[in-house]
C-alpha cells in the first residue's frame, strides 16, 4: 500500500462566516507554499486556481456551487415553493505538487442523522500523499499543520494518522468496504497517533485526567486538549505503540471510544445539545 496520511478535524459551528477556511487558508500558504503554488478546483469541469494567500478565496471557491443558486434552483422554487433550506456540500482541491489533497465538507446541520448514525457536518480533510511535505518528512509536517489548524479552536473533534492505522481501526474489507465506529451518537471513532478533544469532550472526560495521559505529548489547545499518543505515525503497531495506546484508552475512559473487536458495547456520548441535530433518509 502507498504511504498516506490523514487529518480529519470536525467542527462545532458551520463554515459560511469564513473564519474557519481562513485559518485553514493561511495555515496551508505559510506550510505548503509549492503546493499552493499551483492548487486548483475543478467548476462544471473547469479547471479554476485556488490562491490561499488572497482573504476570503477559499470560502469563495468552496461554496461557489453550493445548492440553492442558478437559474434551475430559482426556476423550481418558483414553480413549487421554497423546501428544506438546507445546504450541504464537498470541494476538492488539488495540486500540480500532488503531495497534498484538501477536501473541504460544509452543511447547514452541524450534525445529522443518516438512518442511526450521526454524522458531523462541517469538516476538514487533509491527505498526504507523500512522504515529504516542502522537503519535510511528512509525518514532523502533518503534526506541525494539525497544531496550527487546531490552534483556532471551535473543534468538535479531530485525529491524525496513516490510512494503514484507519483501516485497521475503522474499515470493514469483508464485503466488499464499509467505514466503521463512525457514529457520533455512540462513541468517538477511535484513538489515533494525534488526536483533538474539544471542550465537550475534555469536560466529559476530565480536563486533568485528559491533562495526565500517559501519551508521548498533551497539550491544552483552546477549549480543547491535543493528545499526541505516540511519536511516530509509522510506528501505530508497533508493540511499544499498541501498549501505550491501551493505556492511553484506559486512562481516558474506554467507553468513550469504539473499538474494533467489542464494538459499541458499554460505550458512551457527551451531552450533544449544542449541535444543531437533524434526522434524514441515508
Amino acid at each position: 500500500m502507498s504511504f498516506q496520511l490523514e487529518i480529519e478535524l470536525y467542527y462545532s459551528s458551520g463554515l459560511a462566516d469564513g473564519a474557519v477556511l481562513g485559518h485553514v487558508a493561511r495555515t496551508l500558504a505559510s506550510l505548503a507554499p509549492k503546493w499552493n503554488s499551483s492548487a486548483h478546483v475543478y467548476h462544471e469541469s473547469e479547471l479554476e486556481r485556488l490562491h490561499l494567500e488572497k482573504p476570503g478565496e477559499l470560502a469563495r471557491l468552496v461554496f461557489k456551487d453550493k445548492p440553492g443558486t442558478g437559474p434551475v434552483y430559482n426556476a423550481l422554487t418558483e414553480k413549487y415553493g421554497v423546501g428544506d433550506e438546507r445546504t450541504m456540500g464537498g470541494t476538492e482541491f488539488r495540486s500540480a505538487d500532488k503531495s497534498l489533497i484538501l477536501i473541504v465538507w460544509y452543511d447547514d446541520y452541524l450534525a445529522s442523522f443518516s438512518g442511526e448514525v450521526l454524522l458531523l457536518g462541517n469538516s476538514i480533510t487533509l491527505q498526504i500523499c507523500r512522504t515529504k511535505v516542502e522537503k519535510q518528512d511528512a509525518g514532523k509536517w502533518a503534526e506541525t499543520c494539525f497544531r496550527q489548524l487546531c490552534s483556532l479552536g471551535d473543534i468538535w473533534h479531530g485525529f491524525a494518522g496513516t490510512l494503514d492505522e484507519y483501516d485497521s481501526k475503522n474499515m470493514d474489507f469483508s464485503e466488499g468496504m464499509c467505514a466503521i465506529g463512525r457514529d457520533y451518537s455512540r462513541a468517538l471513532p477511535g484513538l489515533y497517533w494525534l488526536n483533538y478533544f474539544g471542550g465537550t469532550y475534555l469536560n466529559a472526560m476530565g480536563a486533568d485526567n485528559v491533562l495526565n495521559a500517559p501519551a508521548a505529548e498533551v497539550q491544552r489547545i483552546q477549549d480543547g486538549a491535543l493528545v499526541k499518543v505516540f511519536d511516530n505515525p509509522r510506528d501505530w503497531d508497533s508493540a511499544g505503540s499498541i501498549d501505550t495506546q491501551k493505556r492511553v484508552v484506559d486512562h481516558l475512559g474506554r467507553q468513550f471510544f469504539f473499538d474494533r473487536a467489542r464494538g459499541y458495547t458499554g460505550t458512551v456520548t457527551p451531552d450533544l445539545h449544542q449541535l444543531k441535530i437533524r434526522r434524514f433518509k441515508g
